[in-house]
């Protein structure tokens, strides 16, 4: 799910969870969890190194500048989607994710700036790693937790909702680890989501969304 766009994607978004629910589809959706631990003091060091990796404080739409983003909305929230209580988070939270970052990339380092600034305030440094850096924790960290998630599932209709960006990973990698599911398939539904990006001169790309069904 991309966290920004245009308000006509998201009523398709919901039209299609809508009508694989009642298809007997459960939702597996994506949504890195801030519900970790009962430590305030880990909880708060843990949300400043992850507000460090993404860069920015506030919503997508919040840090968009350009005219070129009037027209488009901040995600509605997943229960605005048609997602409720039936369906599954299958996605890390943010202990999981940090820990994983600097098992791979080394301890992350506040500095005054990160450790001072409070979460209410305008945040925005930018990013201090590679490509390969984020894509190995946001997408294939995240894409392996999905599908161990779905491996060990008794659910026999899935619908994941991720963005577009894990796609590649996943399908190569689900061919290895979805080893009792008979059938993976991008849904038909997949053409009409895709929101078209803004401009690369705008400095800003809306990555597309893409369902995926998994029949038992």
């Amino acid at each position: 799910m991309h966290h920004m766009g245009k308000q006509k994607f998201y009523e398709n978004v919901k039209n299609t969870v809508i009508e694989k629910k009642h298809n007997g589809y459960v939702v597996y959706y994506e949504l890195v969890s801030t519900d970790f631990t009962e430590d305030s003091l880990l909880k708060d060091n843990i949300r400043r190194k992850a507000r460090k990796l993404k860069g920015f404080s506030g919503s997508y739409k919040d840090n968009a500048s350009g005219s070129v983003f009037d027209k488009y909305i901040q995600q509605p929230s997943y229960f605005e989607l048609g997602i409720d209580s039936t369906d599954k988070r299958a996605d890390v939270n943010y202990l999981q994710l940090i820990k994983q970052w600097e098992l791979l990339n080394g301890e992350i380092v506040l500095d005054s700036i990160d450790l001072n600034t409070p979460f209410d305030e305008k945040f925005n440094k930018g990013t201090f790693y590679t490509r390969k850096e984020y894509n190995r924790i946001f997408i294939e960290f995240r894409n392996e937790y999905l599908l161990e998630t779905i491996n060990a599932s008794s659910d026999k209709k899935i619908l994941i909702l991720y963005g577009f960006g894990h796609l590649r990973n996943f399908k190569k990698k689900a061919k290895k680890l979805i080893t009792h599911r008979t059938k993976l398939s991008s849904t038909q539904t997949t053409k009409p989501l895709v929101v078209t990006a803004p401009t690369q001169k705008a400095g800003f790309r809306v990555p597309k969304t893409v369902l995926w069904l998994i029949k038992h």
